[in-house]
């Protein structure tokens, strides 16, 4: 099973810039990125990480926060898209911006 970033920090009870901040710094397990695209926290990883009193791993490096963040984004960008679809398929009589 895998967790989004808002669902990992749900269960740690935090916000996601903490969350973030202790992935970027090595205090949580890396993501695992699903498809080039899912940014996604297994939770038989983050269960052996806890088991082990969760030990500070190495901070992620420049690329790899780089990388995060940017699928991050793109993964925000593609529900945003999705979400725009299915107001334009539930409001069919909304106008649409003429250019």
């Amino acid at each position: 099973m895998f967790l989004t970033l808002e669902k990992l920090a749900s269960e740690l009870d935090s916000d996601l810039n903490a969350v973030l901040a202790l992935v970027l710094d090595g205090h949580l397990p890396p993501p695992s990125i699903i498809g080039g695209r899912l940014v996604r926290w297994s939770t038989e990883a983050l269960t052996r990480w806890s088991a082990v009193d969760c030990p500070k791993g190495q901070p992620m490096t420049r690329q790899q926060a780089y990388e995060l963040r940017s699928t991050r984004l793109d993964e925000r960008d593609e529900k945003m898209n999705q979400s725009d679809a299915r107001y334009a398929s539930d409001h069919p009589d909304t106008e649409k911006e003429t250019e």
